[in-house]
């Protein structure tokens, strides 16, 4: 069932990708495992209808990577944030109120996320009617299967092999027809060319990151790296972007454990997204702190905003 409901969101999001009147080009830069889902919060909830009788809606609330902890903190506060917002009596929240309880769960848990993607506002709505009506949590079900569908393996598997134009067709056709990997059903029996074009997709991915590493760029002489030091990331990406790239895939490459996971330096949370984190300075640069790769470490977003002071 989780295959077939995350199978729906990706023939949607296909649909979008083709429409050439809107610029997907946010979604297409993120990595393919980023828009797999990691679970799905499954429930159902009675809605007043036109007609003032009460109809019965089916919530799927897919959840990734980018919002995975937002919502752990948002759903285990639910008890508490019903008792601050004096909603304890009420089992429907009308929509003006939903509107204003939204904006206060999006500022406390979900101001350091990246939105994309997954983050709907009517999901927060739907969670909070459930609970009012409920009084228990939603349930979680988790994707287990989530990195077997991991395009990027299929990408590199065809780089490494050095396959031409004729050969990868064939691989993917083979792969695709091949019932046992459920590539059908993930992304829907009739969507072959989204399949194919998030391959593509992949595989350029990868060899640009190929191509930034090995390019050539004039090398920054002890002088100016000096100054380089005295600068914030901000100011590196808009500045140096070369250099920023470089410093930053540093920052994160030391930041990784013998799993693959990003770790933060403060409080040991792990992901395999680096979207999740920001780069902060041990010791900031109004400190006389250096933006070099020794003062430099990973923080969730959340732990970053806290240290600066924005929560």
């Amino acid at each position: 069932q989780i295959i077939h409901l995350i199978s729906i969101e990706k023939i949607e999001e296909f649909a979008i990708m083709m429409d050439k009147s809107i610029d997907t080009s946010e979604l297409e830069n993120l990595e393919f495992i980023e828009r797999i889902p990691v679970g799905l919060y499954l429930f159902s909830i009675l809605k007043p209808s036109e007609n003032d009788e009460e109809t019965e809606k089916s919530c799927e609330v897919l959840i990734y990577d980018n919002i995975k902890q937002a919502y752990i903190d948002f759903i285990n506060d639910l008890s508490e944030f019903f008792n601050i917002n004096n909603l304890n009596e009420k089992e429907v929240i009308e929509e003006n109120e939903l509107v204003e309880l939204c904006k206060i769960v999006e500022d406390k848990y979900f101001y350091w996320c990246e939105k994309l993607p997954g983050y709907r506002t009517e999901d927060i709505k739907d969670v909070l009617r459930y609970y009012a009506l409920k009084e228990e949590l939603p349930r979680f079900f988790e994707f287990k299967d989530r990195d077997k569908f991991d395009v990027t393996k299929i990408a590199n598997e065809i780089i490494d092999q050095g396959l031409s134009e004729k050969d990868k067709k064939e691989k993917l056709s083979d792969i695709w027809d091949n019932d046992k990997l459920q590539w059908k059903a993930f992304f829907g029996f009739n969507n072959w060319k989204y399949f194919r074009n998030e391959v593509n997709l992949a595989i350029i991915r990868i060899l640009d990151t190929e191509d930034s590493k090995t390019s050539t760029s004039e090398p920054i002489d002890t002088k100016e790296l000096r100054e380089l030091e005295k600068l914030s990331m901000a100011d590196l990406y808009e500045k140096y972007p070369a250099y920023y790239r470089q410093l930053s895939d540093e920052v994160y490459e030391k930041s990784k454990d013998e799993n693959g996971f990003y770790t933060s330096a403060e409080s040991g949370e792990k992901s395999k997204s680096k979207r999740n984190f920001q780069i902060d300075h041990r010791t900031p640069l109004s400190q006389g702190g250096l933006t070099v790769l020794e003062n430099l470490q990973i923080l969730t977003r959340k732990e970053n905003a806290i240290k600066g002071g924005r929560i």
